[in-house]
């Protein structure tokens, strides 16, 4: 808890010490397959990518993903969003291919637990979106990106950050694609709703933002 504490303060050394003090009290003390154990290894993969480390982010989240599904099962939400934030690391590595496996499995294991319209099978559907859209399958994204956009209105509401990133990517995709007028007031909804929702030195600083989701 001291370590998530630290961590939302920006104190990223601090954090990173208290989560390797964990991870070797849980090992001591349970063994190294155990939940508590994937949860350590999760956030110190978390503080490998804030120092651009993706290698050693992807080996500890693989690792906290192996326990989860021994500890869990396949179809549980825990190891949903270990599958989740390997998928975000693979991205930013540009490992499409393997990726897309994995975001097809955190959308199966969200459907089945929560149902077609629960705002975490959004996000599902969103994330596949954007992986395919880097793949160049423009139209598959489109249409994932378009489906996730419907559900984030219904179910988070018109200024919720989520669906001001579904609007940022759709419309991103679609200038990819030369389909500027079709991106042009998905861009400007974007837009608005930000203003609405951040103050404009945070504007500034995330106009080129891409979101992807991350449970």
């Amino acid at each position: 808890m001291l370590g998530v504490l630290l961590h939302a303060k920006g104190d990223y050394a601090a954090a990173q010490a208290c989560f390797e003090q964990s991870l070797a009290i849980h090992m001591r003390l349970f063994g190294d397959e155990h939940s508590d154990v994937a949860q350590d290894l999760n956030n110190l993969a978390v503080m490998s990518r804030l120092q651009g480390d993706d290698v050693k982010a992807e080996s500890m989240l693989r690792q906290a993903l192996a326990i989860r599904r021994r500890v869990y099962g396949n179809k549980h939400m825990e190891t949903a969003q270990s599958l989740n934030n390997l998928v975000a690391v693979m991205l930013n590595r540009q490992e499409y291919s393997g990726a897309e496996s994995l975001c097809t499995e955190v959308l199966a294991i969200r459907r089945e637990l929560l149902g077609n319209d629960h705002p975490l099978v959004a996000q599902a559907i969103h994330n596949l979106g954007v992986l395919l859209g880097r793949m160049g399958r423009i139209a598959e994204a489109e249409s994932l990106l378009r489906q996730s956009i419907d559900l984030y209105r219904v179910k988070l509401g018109p200024d919720h950050p989520d669906l001001a990133g579904g609007l940022h990517n759709l419309g991103e995709l679609l200038l990819l694609a030369g389909e500027t007028e079709k991106a042009e007031p998905l861009l400007g909804e974007c837009l608005e709703i930000r203003r609405r929702s951040f103050p404009l030195a945070t504007l500034e600083r995330s106009r080129h933002f891409k979101r992807l989701a991350a449970a």
